[in-house]
């Protein structure tokens, strides 16, 4: 759903709608192929890098890896027997663009991304106290948030 909401698209037609699919398909190609690489993070963190906390970070980068892969090969499988099914394209392409869903898709990351902010402000505010390099990343954090924000509005604003 996500995917959908960043991946706008105004396919008039099932054709067009068509196309949109085969762009998604290599942006699930993009995400396997993005596990393949965190697995061989992985195996070289855990094989020749020695880190403090090699081991678990090489668990958490497998885990990120193997649900990359999975999920990019899924969506490309559901993707392309959706693309056969001329039904059920119509279906989701009418559903994709409904004007409600797209306004929930909205809502819903305008609240997650304040909660975010907010979340990260006060942990940038409690890290102040205990360990510096913490609230330095909290800081980079929300400020890096802030900046994104206005450069994505300025450039919207600019579009329409």
């Amino acid at each position: 759903m996500l995917i959908n909401h960043l991946w706008n698209s105004n396919a008039k037609t099932d054709e067009e709608y068509k196309e949109v699919l085969k762009g998604k398909i290599k942006l699930y190609y993009f995400l396997a192929c993005l596990g393949v690489v965190t697995l061989l993070i992985s195996y070289i963190c855990s094989n020749y890098v020695q880190l403090k906390q090699g081991d678990f970070l090489s668990g958490v980068y497998v885990g990120i890896g193997v649900a990359l892969v999975v999920m990019g090969i899924l969506r490309v499988v559901m993707t392309k027997r959706m693309l056969k099914d001329d039904k059920k394209l119509h279906e989701i392409r009418l559903n994709v663009q409904d004007e409600r869903t797209k306004a929930l898709s909205q809502k819903a990351m305008a609240t997650a991304g304040l909660i975010i902010l907010v979340f990260a402000y006060i942990g940038m505010l409690v890290m102040g106290f205990f360990n510096l390099a913490v609230f330095w990343t909290f800081w980079i954090m929300v400020m890096g948030y802030l900046l994104v924000y206005l450069l994505v509005r300025q450039y919207y604003n600019q579009k329409y």
